[in-house]
């Protein structure tokens, strides 16, 4: 039979087993796809501005959603205070400034999208690396209000390098461009308005196309006025009515300052290029039959 004393020997020694198991218990509890060597409960802070597509102007109201890089999904509203990790759904909701902000994102790719009444539904893709210390990542978003059908919306944008790219939109003899006498026209010829020039990086720089011609070709490039180098990072959106309809990126090789994007037909058919030039595409002789090449004038 144990004395008093064997007794308290052996219930202490419980105790203490009992706090090593639930110790070692704590230390595996970790989310399931997080990188916890290098960043444990997440040193990456992602925001950004919404803005409107065709004023520029930050959008307060819109739903910023983001998607992280495995299967579960889980909604939050209070993500401000709370540590993110993968495999879940965070919901933003931008404010009077059009930011969002998500805090404390661990190391993974995701996806982002912004949905807000009357505008089309973008997304973007964010990839977050392993951190050491605190770090912020800006991504600017621009949405596009809803048009009529049979219109049409070019939405460029890029970085915050190069400060200056200018897209350009050629109808018949119209050429719509940066300088205020070629901006164009919303309800005259050649129905299609340049609404914003962005100068100062991430754009939007945007045309709209209000009508299509009757006959013929239109066509839609950019110019990287700021530099000769590609624009790394540039996109281009193109909506019709409530819809995206096409999507596309900078080509990575090519020479020269011109990235022609695409045509756009009277029928409203898309002939996509994607291609860099050293020229306008005006000037642009594609492979085949020879076509007629218009005399240049001067282009920023």
């Amino acid at each position: 039979m144990l004395n008093r004393r064997q007794v308290l020997l052996l219930v202490g020694l419980l105790v203490l087993m009992a706090l090593m198991v639930g110790c070692s218990k704590d230390d595996d509890d970790s989310p399931t796809g997080s990188n916890n060597d290098t960043n444990p409960t997440g040193l990456v802070t992602l925001t950004g501005i919404i803005s409107d597509a065709v004023t520029g102007n930050p959008i307060q109201g819109v739903t910023v959603t983001l998607t992280g890089p495995t299967s579960q999904s889980v909604e939050r509203t209070e993500m401000r205070e709370t540590a993110l990790s993968p495999g879940y759904t965070w919901v933003d909701i931008t404010d009077s400034a059009g930011v969002y902000t998500f805090a404390g994102v661990p190391t993974g790719d995701y996806s982002l999208a912004a949905t807000g009444s009357g505008f089309i539904a973008a997304t973007s893709s964010v990839s977050v690396d392993d951190q050491t210390e605190e770090v912020t990542i800006t991504d600017n978003i621009s949405i596009s209000p809803e048009m009529a059908v049979g219109q049409y919306r070019f939405v460029l944008s890029w970085g915050e390098t190069p400060y200056d790219l200018d897209a350009h939109y050629w109808k018949d003899t119209f050429h719509v461009y940066w300088p205020s006498s070629s901006r164009g026209d919303s309800t005259a010829e050649p129905f299609a308005r340049l609404d914003i020039d962005d100068v100062t990086g991430w754009g939007p720089e945007t045309i709209t196309i209000y009508q299509l011609p009757t006959t013929g070709t239109c066509k839609y490039a950019i110019k990287n006025y700021s530099q000769d180098a590609l624009p790394v990072g540039a996109h281009v959106d193109i909506y019709s009515g409530s819809s995206r309809i096409a999507s596309h990126d900078v080509p990575t090789s090519g020479t020269g300052r011109w990235w022609y994007v695409c045509d756009l037909t009277s029928s409203g058919t898309l002939s996509v290029h994607n291609t860099i030039l050293d020229e306008p595409p005006v000037y642009y002789t594609p492979p085949g039959p020879t076509a007629a090449v218009p005399a240049k004038s001067p282009l920023r």
